[in-house]
């Protein structure tokens, strides 16, 4: 009975022995198979209604002083087209969309988040702080940026009053909270009146392709540094090298 099970053994052992054997094989010949295959190139770009959703959800969380807008609170649909015989596709963000809102609605005012150069990620609408002191050193601001937001999301801010966001939320929130969402509200108001008398903000029609299609093209002749906060998070998971 013994030597039975000392034979069982061996078998086992060896049986062991190849499957280690098998799974190591099959991991090095997936490893050189991906190195040899050609690295995926993109192009990542924004579609017009995608960067007006960006726009609109800059101003909301101003609004709302959400503090924790980071890549995994983030959303964004992709639409891609097959690579061409060089390995070159284009990703269009076609949605945007935020998440994870559970921290927003803090005492923060206001000028703080604005002092903080913006509460998340993206680029806030404008970072004054930043560009008088561009100004200072360089003579003009050297990241002037024009975005555009809805016109539906304009006026509903507009009409919206900071009494009526109190009124709102005055059985979830702490007195503390109440008067700095009133501060952020009116904040965020009179910040957008000045930006679209500075020209730097536009206000588009959702039901107006032209309208829309000319605030994308200035948009991205001035320059936005937001596209950076959504470039790596989709094509780091794809192992792909961004191209503009």
């Amino acid at each position: 009975a013994n030597a039975m099970e000392g034979v069982e053994g061996k078998q086992i052992a060896e049986w062991e022995w190849q499957a280690r054997e098998a799974e190591k094989k099959d991991a090095e010949e997936k490893e050189k198979s991906q190195s040899t295959e050609p690295r995926l190139s993109i192009t990542l770009t924004y579609t017009p209604q995608a960067l007006m959703q960006l726009g609109n959800l800059m101003v909301l969380d101003m609004i709302s002083g959400q503090v924790d807008r980071n890549t995994s609170n983030f959303l964004s649909m992709i639409e891609k087209t097959e690579p061409d015989a060089q390995g070159h596709a284009v990703w269009y963000i076609v949605k945007i969309k935020g998440i994870d809102n559970d921290i927003a609605f803090g005492e923060l005012t206001f000028q703080e988040l604005l002092e903080k150069g913006g509460v998340h990620n993206l680029d806030p609408l404008v970072d004054r702080k930043r560009e008088a002191e561009e100004a200072d050193k360089f003579g003009a601001p050297k990241h002037q940026k024009a975005h555009y937001i809805s016109k539906k999301m304009f006026q509903q801010i507009h009409d919206y009053t900071p009494d009526m966001a109190v009124l709102d939320q005055q059985h979830l929130r702490s007195r503390g909270e109440l008067e700095a969402l009133k501060e952020r509200l009116q904040g965020v108001r009179d910040e957008l009146d000045a930006l679209v008398s500075e020209g730097r903000l536009m206000i588009v029609s959702e039901d107006n392709p032209e309208e829309m299609q000319a605030a994308y093209n200035t948009t991205l002749e001035r320059g936005i540094e937001s596209s950076k906060y959504v470039e790596s998070k989709y094509l780091h998971a794809a192992g792909a090298s961004y191209t503009g």
